[in-house]
């Protein structure tokens, strides 16, 4: 287990999470684009707008693409895909269909997937009295929290090399420009 404790000298202002406006004091926000816009979102959201990309079973980040259907369950709601192993040991085992395999993310869509337990759920003596407000990051919340960065750095990579060919195509086009703006100027001086 994991120690995660609020800073309690700071006096910045409480980040939001971008999608769902939850408050998180421990700064584990993760920066996405998401439809081209770039976002602070939390793990749950993270995980939930992209859940194409993970197996959300057993929390293992595809590498792209993500595996084509040979054997895998696809959600018939969110159309994630799950590992054939994950699905059955999930309870969407063999005896239903493939078409009506549903996701552990769509079976209970308002429970956080990602949920930090405190010192007192966990069972762990830190000191500080009833009034701490440590938490603690168990193996699944670890794995999780994971995923959810794997992703997040991908988002940012792409969005990464998508602003450095704009960046170059826009200077293709000013190099360009500037050489017609400098034959012009050419031109119109051997006139006068």
């Amino acid at each position: 287990m994991m120690l995660i404790k609020p800073d309690p000298n700071s006096s910045a202002a409480v980040p939001v999470c971008g999608n769902c406006r939850v408050e998180e004091r421990l700064l584990l926000l993760h920066h996405v684009r998401h439809r081209s816009v770039f976002l602070r979102l939390c793990t749950t959201c993270v995980l939930r707008l992209h859940s194409h990309n993970f197996c959300p079973t057993c929390f293992q980040v595809y590498p792209p693409p993500p595996p084509s259907n040979d054997g895998v369950r696809n959600c018939s709601k969110c159309y994630s895909v799950t590992h054939p192993h994950c699905a059955d040991s999930a309870g969407g085992g063999p005896a239903f269909p493939p078409a009506s395999y549903v996701c552990p993310l769509c079976l209970h869509p308002d429970k956080p997937v990602f949920k930090l337990k405190s010192a007192k759920e966990a069972n762990v003596d830190i000191g500080g009295g009833d009034d701490c407000t440590a938490m603690m990051m168990d193996r699944d919340s670890a794995k999780k929290f994971m995923a959810a960065a794997k992703i997040a750095s991908a988002s940012m990579n792409s969005a990464a090399a998508a602003a450095k060919g704009e960046a170059e195509r826009r200077a293709k086009e000013a190099a360009v420009a500037k050489r017609r703006a400098k034959e012009s100027l050419d031109t119109s001086l051997v006139w006068w």
